[in-house]
Formats: structure tokens, C-alpha cells, sequence
């Protein structure tokens, strides 16, 4: 493959691909352990928080990615920016459950379960949406984990739990009602103990579930696990350039991926993933346009961009 054929392997404003993530190891670990225990029918709630731009949703897209292929979870990645009400949250809920399941083994049954409720919209029919009531929105959003639940009861088969991550929760979270909401649905759960195989992973700022156990002190112990998210030490970071570069096809003796410039990148990054992915990106656009300073001018270029 020639290199104008080449696509950048650094993907800024977006998760990470699981093949190149990196770090993080005891967090993934964690959640897949919650998993476990969603999958026996005890409903999980899990908050991963962080700066923003320290890679949250790319943790949690890669313990999904994890629980899907190693351990049959059924899983779906729901993105609830601008979010701030229950009918809200159950629309994103469901039409993440079925985008996301469309392609996988189980996603024929789930379309299947939703029947009605979803059509297809957008260029040639490639997006999912759900036309439902407000009201059965709303309901379904207060009632997610049994929702959920009764989706996978759908499904059939071996795959559980559900997994669902609700990423950008900030609108929801900031209101008292959510607080109380969530320790009202994992109350409710208890009570069903071993018959809801859900596990629930809010990703949002950690002020915002600050705010939430201020609202409603109890939250503090529903968590479980609470994760914050650090930024990357300089070994890890390291890592991601070099497996970055070398997915994009830059031969292992450039420039661009020397000890010293790993350090720069270490320097201007922070050990932040969302400005190493803009820095990635640059320098490799540089190198790929044959520029023999692609290091210095991809940093500007990422300054610029950033």
C-alpha cells in the first residue's frame, strides 16, 4: 500500500480504537468484573468520570469491546449530549441498543423485539429511529434496567448481561431528580435480585457526580466502582504514538517516533489522550505530505487546530 493510500490512524474528537488503546488496564478490568456480576441478574451502576478530553469514553468503549467479544455481553454505547429529561434518556437508551446491535449476532431479535417502534431514517435508510410517544419515552426511561432487561429476555440466547454506557450524562446529572432516580432504580433492582442481568456505566465530568451525591448523599454508595481517569504517564503515552505510527505505516526508523520525540509529544500532550490524538494526527499528516520537519510542523498544526 503506497502511502497516499494510507489513513491516519489517530482519530481526534473520537474514541480510541480498541486496538490502540492503551494504559488503563486495572480500570477495564474493573468494569469486566462489574460485568460478572450484572451477569448473574444483579443490576450494576457504574460512573467513570474525569477532565474532559482524558479519554473516559475510550475506556469504557474498550471494556465493552472486551465484555462483547470474550464474554458474549450484549453491549451498546448510548451518547446523550444535550440530554436533560427522562424521555430523553430513554430514546438514546433504545436507539443505542438497536444501532449498535444491528451488525451483531443478537441485533436481528432486537429489531425484532422493537418491532414498530423504529424505522429508518436519514441517505439511504442508514440510521435507526425510534418513533414512540413521548410518554412511553419517558416511561422507558424511568424504567431503563427493566427495560433493558426486557430486551435481553428478547435476545435469548447466552448473551448477558446488557450492557449500556450513557456517555455526556452532564445535563441529566446536575438535576436532583437523576440523583434520586438512580438510587430508586438500583433499590428497585435489589428487590429483584438475580432477574435484572444489566449493567449501567454513566461517563461524565466528576463535578457533575459530585453534584450528584450532593443531591442525594446515598448516590456516593451506589457507584460501584467509581473511576476517575488520570492522565497518562509518559510510557503510556509513548505507546500510543508508537502503535499509532506504526498502524499508519511509518517505518520504525522515522524521525517522528524516536525517544526524543516521544518526549515532546509527552511534553505538549499532558498525558492527555484527546491532545495526543490531535498531535498524532498532525505529525502524521506532515509526514505523510514528505515534509522533513513533519514533528515541528505537525505540533503547530495540532496548537492550531486545538
Amino acid at each position: 500500500m503506497s502511502i497516499t493510500e494510507l489513513e491516519s490512524p489517530f482519530t481526534p474528537g473520537v474514541p480510541v480504537d480498541p486496538r490502540l488503546f492503551v494504559g488503563r488496564e486495572a480500570q477495564v478490568r474493573r468494569l469486566l468484573d462489574t460485568a460478572s456480576m450484572a451477569r448473574r441478574g444483579n443490576f450494576q451502576v457504574a460512573y467513570v468520570s474525569g477532565e474532559r478530553g482524558m479519554g473516559q469514553s475510550s475506556l469504557v468503549k474498550m471494556a465493552l469491546h472486551l465484555a462483547e467479544t470474550q464474554r458474549n455481553a450484549a453491549v451498546a454505547h448510548a451518547h446523550l449530549g444535550g440530554v436533560s429529561d427522562f424521555a430523553g434518556l430513554g430514546r438514546c437508551a433504545l436507539e443505542a441498543a438497536a444501532r449498535d446491535g444491528e451488525n451483531r449476532p443478537w441485533g436481528a431479535s432486537l429489531l425484532k423485539a422493537l418491532g414498530e417502534r423504529i424505522e429508518r431514517v436519514g441517505m439511504m435508510g442508514v440510521d435507526i429511529s425510534l418513533k414512540v410517544p413521548e410518554r412511553d419515552l419517558e416511561a422507558a426511561g424511568r424504567n431503563l434496567p427493566g427495560e433493558m432487561a426486557g430486551l435481553l429476555r428478547k435476545i435469548g440466547g447466552d448473551h448477558a448481561p446488557m450492557i449500556l454506557a450513557l456517555d455526556d450524562i452532564n445535563g441529566l446529572a446536575e438535576k436532583p431528580e437523576f440523583a434520586h432516580w438512580v438510587k430508586s432504580a438500583v433499590e428497585t433492582a435489589a428487590d429483584r435480585r438475580g432477574k435484572v442481568p444489566v449493567f449501567l456505566i454513566f461517563v461524565g465530568l466528576e463535578e457533575r457526580r459530585l453534584q450528584m451525591v450532593k443531591n442525594n448523599p446515598s448516590v456516593a454508595r451506589v457507584f460501584q466502582p467509581t473511576l476517575f481517569v488520570e492522565p497518562w504517564l509518559f510510557e503510556e503515552t509513548g505507546k500510543f504514538f508508537q502503535q499509532g505510527f506504526k498502524a499508519g505505516g511509518v517505518p520504525q526508523n522515522e524521525e517522528i517516533q524516536s525517544e526524543g520525540a516521544l518526549r515532546v509529544y509527552f511534553r505538549f500532550s499532558g498525558g492527555f489522550p484527546m491532545l495526543a490524538q490531535e498531535i498524532g494526527h498532525a505529525v502524521w499528516m506532515q509526514w505523510r505530505k514528505g515534509e522533513s520537519d513533519a514533528m515541528v510542523r505537525g505540533i503547530f498544526a495540532a496548537a492550531d487546530s486545538i
